[in-house]
């Protein structure tokens, strides 16, 4: 490759976050969590439509999670 081919290419460059061990276990709680809580929705929505029949107000399945906030169920 001649000089003047390398000049007008753009090298690649990688982004490395780095975190502490504390920073990668709370993701990972994080994570856990929401993978329980989208789990107990699915849930709720399958058995409000088991039910009920479709489709399901999405009111209807926030309000069978009074302790979370309905914007975080959407």
């Amino acid at each position: 490759m001649a000089a003047g081919e390398r000049a007008g290419r753009r090298a690649r460059v990688a982004t490395l976050t780095i975190k502490t061990a504390d920073e990668l276990m709370a993701l990972d709680l994080q994570e856990r969590w929401r993978a329980g809580r989208e789990t107990q929705v699915s849930k709720q929505v399958l058995r409000a439509f088991l039910d009920h029949g479709g489709p399901i107000p999405a009111e209807h399945i926030a309000a069978a999670f009074r302790d979370t906030p309905a914007a975080a169920i959407h």
